[in-house]
């Protein structure tokens, strides 16, 4: 999805009071769109690494939603480093178990993408 959609999609999404277009993505697509545009637009002081799992389960979210939200993390972590670091975004899967010790936790048990 080029720039161009990303934005004409968050308009749409403004003008349907802000209902997302829930489908079925790779997290890890968009992180390879997201890292194309900060390799071309941050310092080269910053490197940046991807670490992702390859296995790793499909989600259910707003394409353009996730883009803005891993891209705002990106620009939050290039921040925090004036002098130059290293970023690195890593996908993997987790478990939370059934029989977790905080039974209050809004997570039910089951796997997720982290």
């Amino acid at each position: 999805m080029t720039r161009a959609d990303e934005l004409t999609s968050q308009i749409l999404a403004l003008s349907r009071g802000g209902k997302p277009q829930i489908k079925t993505l790779s997290i890890n697509r968009v992180i390879g769109d997201v890292y194309k545009l900060i390799r071309k637009t941050f310092d080269k002081s910053i490197r940046v690494m991807l670490d992702l799992d390859e296995h790793i389960d499909t989600i259910q979210a707003d394409t353009a939603q996730m883009k803005q939200m891993m891209l705002n993390l990106s620009i939050n972590a290039r921040d925090a480093m004036p002098k130059g670091g290293m970023l690195t975004i890593k996908t993997f899967m987790s478990r939370v178990p059934d029989d977790r010790t905080g039974k209050d936790s809004v997570i039910p048990p089951g796997e997720y993408v982290v």
